[in-house]
């Protein structure tokens, strides 16, 4: 229940940036997180958006299907019926 707001169908991302804890932190907070009660947490960033645009100031890693890929820069649209998604 990472992003327990995500639909695969409103056209909007789910973003949640998390600022660094803790181990002890991590550990108190993972029960809340399971259950999808995070989103107001005050170390907590969470938005819905059609579009995301990621500049780094170096090369990330990112998962795309399955695939290791890296850039300096991912441009993510929403492109409302393009994918057909069984669930």
């Amino acid at each position: 229940m990472v992003t327990p707001k995500a639909s695969v169908n409103d056209g909007k991302l789910d973003i949640l940036l998390c600022r660094p804890l803790s181990l002890l932190k991590r550990l108190r907070y993972l029960p809340v997180i399971e259950k999808g009660k995070h989103l107001q947490l005050p170390f907590i960033y969470y938005g819905q958006f059609p579009e995301v645009y990621i500049k780094g100031e170096k090369e990330l890693y990112a998962q795309l299907d399955g695939e290791l890929i890296r850039s300096a820069i991912f441009d993510i649209k929403i492109l409302p019926g393009k994918l057909s998604v069984l669930y």
